[in-house]
């Protein structure tokens, strides 16, 4: 499978734990698998990931002849910050239980009209091939995570279901399709 560079700047941070890496330590282990552009391909990417909340920037460091930013996983900010390392607990998911369904559903059916919750749920009512967090982003000019949490709460409700994965035109990973539960 072909890593993108998005996959490989994120393999190299998330490898790095919580003593990061700058951009130019990225760009001399990418240079072969990049090319003569890595610098841009690093540096272009580096920015869309800390916007989106991926990968996060912090203080300086000396590296080489200057100080430089570095990159971490969120998960790894606290520690990059204060120093030592962090053991991150991987908590298997649990079921909903009964009784967070019906708050949910409770949740559910008194949002109001105008609220991300409604409006989420409404994009995936009326689409009758199903609709993917990417769509309803850009339908509803809402935040990804403002939307994949309002999906998720609408899934655990039992207001919608996941119905499969599809690839949209112009991107390469497939995107889970939500439609109304029946």
């Amino acid at each position: 499978m072909n890593e993108t560079a998005n996959d490989n700047i994120i393999r190299l941070v998330r490898n790095s734990l919580s003593r990061g890496l700058t951009a130019l330590e990225m760009e001399e282990q990418l240079e072969g698998v990049l090319g003569p552009r890595v610098h841009q391909t690093v540096t272009g990417n580096l920015r869309h990931l800390v916007e989106d909340g991926v990968v996060v920037q912090i203080p300086e460091r000396q590296y080489k002849d200057s100080m430089r930013q570095v990159y971490v996983m969120p998960e790894y900010y606290s520690a990059a910050i204060h120093g030592g390392q962090v053991v991150i607990e991987h908590k298997p998911r649990q079921p909903v239980t009964d009784e967070e369904r019906a708050a949910l559903r409770e949740r559910v059916e008194s949002a109001k009209p105008d609220s991300a919750l409604a409006r989420v749920r409404q994009s995936v009512v009326k689409s009758s091939e199903g609709v993917t967090c990417r769509e309803i982003e850009q339908e509803l000019g809402i935040r990804h995570q403002t939307v994949s949490a309002r999906l998720s709460e609408l899934t655990k409700a039992g207001s919608i279901r996941k119905v499969g994965k599809r690839v949209l035109q112009g991107e390469r990973s497939k995107q889970s399709v939500y439609k109304p539960a029946t």
